[in-house]
């Protein structure tokens, strides 16, 4: 199987066992007998007792809790109290006290702790964030600690390795050689777009998928100008792509894959020779994929590019209009089954994305963190120890031959085990959700790897099944008795092994200097210039004047600024 990492390892995303310190913890709560002190202690003395997994006497870390949209919860159970948690203190012997919980989805969550951390307020033992302005905050604040130095210490090998898939992972939340946050991988290698195709149109006109941008011109010709729908209108759209609010980074329909035929992709940076960072959209790649997205909307191949957000294209694809698009294998659940509904016939099938003439092709692959978990700078050393050992036994699943390790607070809620054996709950409780840096358990490779299998139909090993239930994603893959499902399994192939190569923005820091004063205005000139170009009311010459004013307008500052904190955090 060809594993695209970010640009070469993921987009990618840790080494020691928890050591003396945190005594064979990577045994969870499954242990038979008294954890023995680990020999990569770093030649400490072990200061938490923990017997058979759990810490005696019992620990109280206090934290605050983001809760995620639309969690669920059984019947007398709540974010602050529920299987996850209550599997916390009688198996581990970690009591979780919060201070307060808001909302991710509304905003409270980020607005109220910065309003704490702008006035110096006591922060809780750890917590987890998202929101970027909000890390920022933290990291200049001088309240939370250097998270890296206790990461290396008291890590398991297992949770380490995780981590070490992914070292760009770290840099958002660095400064000045420190590690304030430890990231929460996401795997996002799965979900990256392919190219949805109205097989219906494809059989009634004779013609097979496109591989490449000249098989793509021959069907969008054919989609526009045979009649695919046979209603006897011209009304057909070959190709949805979306300019709203930006050319890069929207889901569905996904656009980046046509400039990344051309060899660049606006709106995110990615290394040049040398190593430094350049931003795509001043690329000279970009003039060339702007003059073909012209000619294709002179010959009626696009939709409304300017016009076209998510929302917008999701009533779009519903018309039956739309003959091709590109997004990530949960578009055959939204939007596209929302047509299938109504047409029955009508039918989009998962490709690879098309390359360009040099064979070669590109796309945006999202981020692959879900923010940090940062302590509080004077935490003590044994509330770190309890930490790490909880996120040790979390990642332990990797290990585990047991695929239900974690039935204590999983069963009932993310499946119901029967004979050994788990049957998927219709609407279930995601109990991933109740975790306490609100992500599960993450390693890269390990759940890609399981994914794919399972998407093929292969028979699981108990660590790859293990490595699905960690996510919730077993089932989802096994529940082929949906059409919905076979589908998205095929796409889930589709995406991890096309040619069609995956790139991530190499630019995860805070806003430059310059940037806080000219990027809204940068932005708005190319959005201009670029939706100007593909509607034909600049020449394709205007592309090289607003690349030109882009250097002298700030770009160039800007430039200098970014790769100052690429070489700051990767080096």
């Amino acid at each position: 199987m060809k594993m695209k990492w970010r640009f070469s390892i993921l987009t990618i995303t840790i080494i020691l066992l928890v050591g003396s310190l945190v005594a064979c913890s990577n045994q969870g709560a499954n242990s038979s007998k008294e954890d023995e002190p680990s020999d990569q202690s770093g030649g400490e003395e072990a200061k938490l007792n923990i017997v058979e997994g759990k810490i005696e006497p019992a620990i109280t870390l206090t934290t605050i809790i983001a809760e995620l949209n639309n969690t669920s919860y059984v019947e007398g159970e709540s974010i602050t109290d529920n299987a996850h948690t209550q599997w916390v203190e009688e198996k581990l012997g970690i009591n979780i006290e919060s201070q307060w919980e808001a909302s991710v989805a509304d905003g409270s969550f980020a607005e109220k702790l910065k309003l704490g951390v702008a006035s110096k307020q006591e922060l809780p033992d750890f917590f987890w964030v998202m929101d970027e302005q909000l890390i920022t905050m933290l990291i200049e604040s001088g309240l939370v600690l250097d998270s890296g130095e206790a990461f290396d210490k008291y890590a398991s090998d297992t949770y380490k390795a995780a981590l070490a898939e992914a070292p760009e992972s770290w840099y958002p939340y660095m400064a000045d050689g420190k590690r304030f946050g430890i990231p929460n991988l996401a795997e996002n290698q799965t979900s990256q777009p392919v190219l949805w195709v109205r097989q219906d149109w494809l059989d009634k006109l004779g013609l097979e998928a496109p591989t490449n941008l000249q098989e793509l011109e021959v069907v969008m010709e054919a989609f526009a100008t045979q009649d695919p729908d046979g209603n006897g209108k011209n009304d057909t759209i070959p190709l949805g792509i979306s300019g709203t609010p930006n050319f890069a980074v929207n889901p569905v329909p996904e656009t980046s894959w046509v400039f990344g035929m051309f060899g660049a992709i606006p709106e995110i940076w990615t290394p040049g020779e040398g190593g430094k960072l350049e931003y795509g959209s001043v690329q000279p790649e970009i003039k060339d994929a702007l003059a073909k997205l012209r000619d294709w909307k002179e010959k009626g191949y696009l939709n409304e590019v300017a016009l076209s957000d998510f929302n917008t294209f999701a009533k779009e694809v519903t018309t039956g209009n739309i003959g091709i698009l590109a997004g990530p294998n949960w578009s055959i659940r939204y939007p596209i089954s929302m047509l299938m509904q109504t047409n029955p016939g009508a039918r989009y099938m998962p490709y690879e994305l098309p390359v360009g003439a040099d064979g070669k092709g590109m796309h945006v692959m999202g981020n692959n963190t879900i923010g940090a978990v940062f302590f509080n700078k004077d935490i003590s050393e044994e509330k770190i120890q309890a930490f790490f050992h909880y996120q040790n036994t979390m990642h332990s699943i990797y290990d585990s031959e047991d695929p239900y390790l974690f039935k204590d607070f999983q069963d009932g809620y993310d499946y119901v085990l029967k004979d050994g054996k788990a049957d998927l709950i219709e609407n279930r409780v995601q109990s991933q959700k109740y975790m306490l840096t609100g992500n599960p358990p993450t390693f890269l490779s390990k759940i890609i790897d399981a994914k794919v299998k399972a998407a093929k139909g292969e028979e699981l090993s108990n660590l790859e099944q293990s490595a699905l239930n960690s996510n919730g994603d077993l089932f989802n893959a096994m529940d082929t008795s949906n059409p919905l499902n076979q589908i998205l399994n095929m796409a889930t192939v589709k995406a991890v092994e096309q040619e069609n190569v995956g790139v991530t923005d190499y630019f995860s820091g805070p806003p430059t200097k310059t940037m806080t004063r000219r990027w809204e205005m940068l932005n708005r000139s190319q959005m201009e210039t670029y939706t100007d170009i593909i509607y034909g009311k600049k020449p394709i010459e205007a592309f090289d004047e607003f690349v030109e004013n882009w250097y002298s307008s700030g770009g160039e500052d800007i430039t200098k600024e970014v790769n100052e904190w690429y070489d700051s955090v990767s080096k």
